[in-house]
């Protein structure tokens, strides 16, 4: 489904503001107020050579991804103009309306970069198939490319991942933390495709706000905090347990379901446990989240849950990163 989301509250990366020195430092993505995915900046140096926690053999360098990859940039270029910059970038190939150089920045900070990071600190297989990045300059540019390329109409003001073609579609004008958390769909596609909806939505959001590094990415706090506290404060969240057995995240709980699914991927990183935590998912399917959760804490899941809520009731957003133990 496309998600509707709120304007945007939270200062945003966008090409008119983003300086090299800041993307030598690292990166600080701020996502719009939004995150779901559709069903249908560090520095620009290049990415880090393989290590213990990345996969040796990197798939996205084969001939035939190769191949493929030409084949999707000759279809973009038909389909969206001779005046449309199209960049091959295996596993990438990344189009749109903007001129090549920005295009070129953007694939370098908020796709490579970040995709990197993921590879490097969380997800261990990498893409075997194109996934097609398309950035469009403004609203207007980007409901209509929505609309030309797939039909779409009905579209988050943001952008949305159409899973089936493993495409991203993005109003770049926006921001990029929205880019990221679809980015983080589309490579999990290939490390973790069974996911369960809280937690591919949790990593997701997390993604929407981070700072990312040669060894890694972290989530910071965002805007989804406000409403998360409310809910705890206000005795209405439901229990832990709840969430990560749910079926049906995305019904009539959706909005506080991303909210505490993206915190509590937080409040496991907090603990040095998101990783563990995801691969445990990710190797042993057949195993209940909360037992999982149980076995890497050594507690029952409703004292996690306890301080699991304790913890988000001390970050403020605004705020400095949280609190690392």
């Amino acid at each position: 489904m496309t998600a509707t989301r709120r304007p945007i509250l939270s200062t945003v990366l966008r090409w008119s503001g983003l300086s090299l020195a800041g993307v030598l430092i690292g990166l600080l993505i701020a996502a719009g107020r939004g995150g779901a995915r559709s069903t249908s900046p560090p520095s620009s140096a290049p990415a880090t050579p393989a290590s213990a926690s990345r996969p040796a053999d990197c798939p996205c360098r084969t001939e035939a991804m190769r191949r493929e990859a030409s084949r999707v940039a000759e279809d973009l270029r038909g389909r969206l103009g001779a005046s449309a910059a199209v960049i091959v970038d295996p596993p990438f190939v990344v189009a749109g309306n903007l001129p090549e150089a920005q295009l070129q920045r953007y694939l370098a900070t908020a796709v490579r970069r970040p995709a990197e990071a993921m590879w490097a600190s969380l997800f261990q297989r990498r893409p075997t198939r194109v996934i097609t990045v398309l950035l469009f300059a403004d609203r207007d540019s980007y409901l209509a490319g929505a609309k030309r390329l797939f039909g779409d109409e009905n579209v988050s003001a943001f952008g949305y991942y159409r899973r089936n073609e493993r495409a991203l579609v993005m109003n770049i004008d926006t921001g990029t933390g929205t880019l990221v958390h679809e980015l983080t769909h589309a490579l999990m596609a290939f490390d973790y495709p069974g996911a369960p909806d809280w937690l591919a939505e949790g990593l997701a959001c997390l993604h929407e706000q981070c700072r990312v590094a040669d060894e890694g990415i972290r989530g910071l706090p965002n805007w989804r905090l406000e409403g998360l506290q409310a809910a705890i404060g206000g005795g209405t969240l439901r229990p832990l347990a709840d969430l990560l057995a749910d079926d049906d995240f995305y019904g009539p709980l959706r909005g506080t379901n991303y909210a505490q699914s993206r915190y509590f991927c937080l409040y496991l990183q907090h603990r040095d446990l998101l990783v563990r935590f995801y691969r445990a998912c990710r190797d042993s399917p057949a195993a209940p989240p909360a037992a999982l959760v149980e076995q890497l804490t050594g507690e029952p899941l409703e004292r996690t849950d306890q301080a699991f809520r304790a913890w988000v009731m001390t970050l403020a957003w605004p705020a400095e990163p949280a609190r690392e133990p």
